[in-house]
């Protein structure tokens, strides 16, 4: 009996050090390419970390429930990638292709390979790290930017319109996940801190889908079984949403609505868009007709490399998706993203954020981003509300 409880303790310490072990590595490799640019692709070997310790200590495994989540994000992006491997072989390989569906699996295998030494009681510790290991990369990239921000308040009035300031950091959209992790959890101190560095990262849709997830937590927290109760009915309307959002930026890139918002915006489409009118005129016109299975992923980014364009990324991964994978495997992308989160409320706030990042930036493709989301999914699923009260209902 003694040996046992020794063995458990000695379980929960050492897999709360790994983690922490990992945490740290994964915060010093992101330090790194302030340095040297070069050294940013060095992040990309960190799922080989916690394999690695998997492998020297094989005692510990990976929770039932956090297993299916995992393998459900991965069988999901399997499907959706065979098919589009296939469009591939027909049209031609491209070295994007690859890169691309590398940089998806990337964070996902982190995470995975970090959850077979989760353990709740130390969950604090690791979201501890990545708070304040975000706060501190963000200071080391844009701290001397900040005085003069906080001095000038009008500065961020001013970024509203011009869509530019000295502290704009992709962090932001790391910010936003924390707020609302911090917001769900009622951890106000954290919150705060949290809001303060997403407005001075200042992405504005990060922006944005911070007040869209906010409303739709505190207006549906209280129907939240009603939701994951129907998980097929709400994916769908999720999926619905999500067509509607690419059939109106078919109509503004069409120049059908040119007269009406420079009349009452003051603006031009170009600068509502925030500079990709041309880019996504552009491409779309590459392109010509929408293909059912889509043009193959990493397409999108392939022909702007190829035609010398200005930006190198399409800064929208529902268009991009919906012409990369067409419209049958984008309507398996987005009914199974929700449908494989909506089984927690917070988990599904999350990704109700991720969706409006995914509107107007390619954050599918951002290790920090998509890592962090991953992690929390792992702690959301093992909540105690989960394990009996979906598994029936679900369908």
């Amino acid at each position: 009996m003694i040996e046992v409880k020794n063995r458990e303790a000695f379980n929960k310490i050492s897999s709360g050090l790994i983690i922490s072990i990992c945490l740290i590595i994964y915060y010093i490799l992101g330090y790194l390419p302030y340095y040297n640019l070069k050294l940013n692709s060095i992040k990309y070997l960190l799922p080989l970390i916690p394999l690695f310790f998997i492998f020297l200590f094989n005692r510990f495994i990976c929770n039932r429930v956090v297993m299916q989540y995992f393998l459900r994000n991965m069988i999901l992006y399997l499907f959706i990638f065979s098919i589009s491997f296939l469009v591939c072989f027909f049209i031609g390989f491209y070295k994007r292709y690859f890169i691309e569906i590398f940089l998806v699996f990337c964070p996902l295998l982190f995470a995975f390979g970090l959850s077979f030494f989760y353990q709740k009681s130390t969950q604090n510790t690791y979201l501890k790290i990545v708070f304040w290991g975000t706060i501190a990369s963000y200071l080391v990239d844009k701290g001397v930017e900040i005085l003069p921000v906080i001095h000038h308040p009008q500065l961020l009035i001013d970024a509203i319109k011009k869509s530019t300031i000295s502290t704009e950091s992709g962090a932001g959209f790391i910010f936003g996940i924390l707020f609302l992790y911090y917001l769900m959890e009622n951890e106000k101190k954290n919150m705060f801190i949290s809001l303060l560095f997403c407005l001075l990262s200042f992405k504005r849709i990060s922006l944005v889908g911070i007040v869209v997830s906010f409303l739709f937590w505190f207006f549906l927290r209280n129907k939240k079984d009603k939701i994951q109760n129907k998980p097929v009915r709400f994916s769908l309307l999720m999926v619905a949403v999500n067509f509607i959002f690419i059939m109106l930026c078919f109509q503004l890139v069409s120049g059908r609505y040119d007269e009406f918002i420079s009349q009452y915006l003051g603006i031009s489409t170009n600068q509502l868009l925030m500079g990709r009118y041309q880019l996504y005129k552009s491409v779309m016109l590459l392109f010509g007709d929408i293909h059912l299975l889509g043009i193959g992923f990493g397409k999108t980014v392939d022909v702007l490399i190829k035609n010398d364009f200005p930006l190198k990324n399409f800064h929208s991964d529902i268009l991009k998706n919906f012409l990369e994978l067409g419209p049958i495997l984008f309507f398996i992308w987005i009914f199974y993203f929700y449908y494989n989160n909506v089984m927690n409320f917070k988990l599904l706030v999350i990704a109700v954020y991720l969706n409006m990042l995914f509107l107007s930036d390619n954050v599918f493709i951002y290790f920090e981003v998509m890592f962090l989301f991953y992690l929390l999914g792992m702690i959301y699923v093992l909540e105690p509300k989960i394990t009996g009260n979906l598994k029936k209902n679900r369908g």
